[in-house]
């Protein structure tokens, strides 16, 4: 083989060479790449975070009819001094409910009572009371403030077996779920 043949046989592995740089540079330099996406579908190549996105649903609960209250009319309240119980003389918050309703039920009645700072200290008594009746709703002082103190009632009414029936409502309601979002 001559100097011809030596020089084509280098031609060609130059050239060979060149088109494989050059096939390797397409493959690599995908456009997506220069800006820092790509369009390949393999997740290893993108730029993907996970984002929450909204959506509505239907949702069917059950409504077991607890927004029925009684009627009630508070007849006194009143902070009362040397009040005798159980042989001991003591002031007491009272508070007089008369169930107005033509129903039975409980009733609660929580007493606020407030310090200097503004703190609220709460306690309860709860008692039944038929249809038309009136009771005394009493708590003793114990070191309370007699001058900053409030209440309010609480009534319930007393369910029969037929009150614990349920009723499905159907409400919509705005959920989320997390979905990759590759740029």
């Amino acid at each position: 083989m001559g100097k011809r043949g030596q020089a084509g046989i280098q031609v060609a592995l130059i050239v060979i060479c060149l088109i494989l740089v050059l096939v390797l540079i397409l493959v690599l330099a995908v456009p997506g790449n220069l800006t820092g996406r790509t369009t390949s579908r393999d997740s290893r190549d993108r730029d993907c975070e996970f984002v929450r996105v909204p959506y509505t649903a239907r949702e069917t609960y059950y409504d077991y009819n607890y927004g029925d209250r009684l009627d009630y009319r508070v007849e006194y309240h009143a902070y009362e001094v040397n009040y005798r119980t159980s042989g001991a003389y003591r002031d007491r918050f009272v508070v007089r409910i008369r169930n107005t309703d033509d129903r039975d039920g409980y009733f609660t009645v929580r007493f606020y009572f407030y310090d200097d700072d503004g703190d609220r200290t709460t306690r309860t008594v709860r008692k039944h009371l038929d249809d038309g009746e009136a009771k005394t709703f009493s708590y003793p002082n114990y070191d309370y403030d007699r001058s900053n103190w409030d209440f309010r009632v609480y009534p319930e009414r007393t369910y029969n077996s037929h009150y614990y029936d349920s009723y499905p409502r159907t409400r919509y309601v705005t959920k989320y779920r997390w979905v990759e979002r590759c740029f």
